[in-house]
């Protein structure tokens, strides 16, 4: 082709274009914001207080005896997108000038249908800290895709090494080991609540299809290669993904 280094196209005797492509754009990238609902569908009567509840430890009270807030009810957990999901903050990327920002970019068909959600009773599990930190991320990403060294748009420090099938993942550390009761704590205190016991369970774990997602810049195609975890520090956790140019897809 003119330009290359096999058809350079000379403009004078002291100029020749080697590339007239070097301004190409290479990448596409944006994020989606996907988020946690919880939601107790039901409730069960607790029972009177006894006039004489056992006595709970002090040691346990709060650590392995946990108060019954949802009172034996059933919880739904969902994961979704939030409002539309993205695309967010599209940028291009240029080998000769980095990232810029690209304005609105067509999906085609739009972002993957992404929801979920699970409906357990309040007594299967739960999340207690004594066993262990919450997992708040929701993203579990694994190394890998091809991100070409690119990091995300106006974060340095984020690099696009995650593979194209990030995990939306939430689960609890812990189980009740019994039927919830009154019980009497420090200072006289009453509550209602059950002894727990460590185990971890996995309520969702989807599976987010970021390589079938098929962006378009000026007509051109992109498809997605990488993704990358940011947390903005208030606000949605975002998942940035990475769209490498796909002449196939055109």
């Amino acid at each position: 082709m003119p330009g290359s280094a096999d058809n350079p196209v000379v403009l004078d005797p002291f100029r020749t274009i080697i590339e007239v492509g070097w301004n190409s754009v290479t990448h596409l990238a944006f994020y989606v914001e996907v988020g946690r609902d919880f939601e107790n569908n039901s409730f069960a009567d607790r029972p009177p207080i006894p006039a004489d509840p056992p006595d709970i430890p002090p040691g346990d009270w709060g650590t392995t005896w946990i108060t019954n807030v949802y009172n034996g009810g059933t919880l739904t957990e969902s994961v979704l997108y939030i409002g539309s999901g993205g695309p967010h903050a599209p940028h291009i990327y240029r080998s000769s000038s980095g990232w810029q920002s690209a304005g609105a970019v067509p999906i085609d068909g739009g972002l993957p249908p992404f929801t979920d959600s699970v409906t357990y009773g309040a007594l299967d599990h739960l999340w207690n800290p004594f066993f262990g930190p919450l997992f708040e991320d929701l993203w579990k990403m694994t190394p890998g895709g091809s991100g070409a060294g690119l990091t995300v748009p106006g974060e340095p420090d984020i690099t696009f090494d995650s593979n194209t099938s990030p995990h939306a993942f939430i689960n609890h550390n812990a189980i009740y080991t019994g039927a919830p009761y009154w019980g009497e704590g420090p200072g006289s205190s009453f509550d209602f609540g059950a002894y727990t016991a460590a185990q971890e369970t996995a309520i969702i774990d989807l599976p987010y299809p970021a390589g079938d997602i098929v962006a378009r810049y000026s007509g051109r195609a992109f498809r997605g290669c990488s993704t990358a975890f940011h947390d903005p520090g208030s606000g949605p956790k975002r998942l940035w993904i990475l769209c490498e140019r796909s002449p196939d897809d055109d």
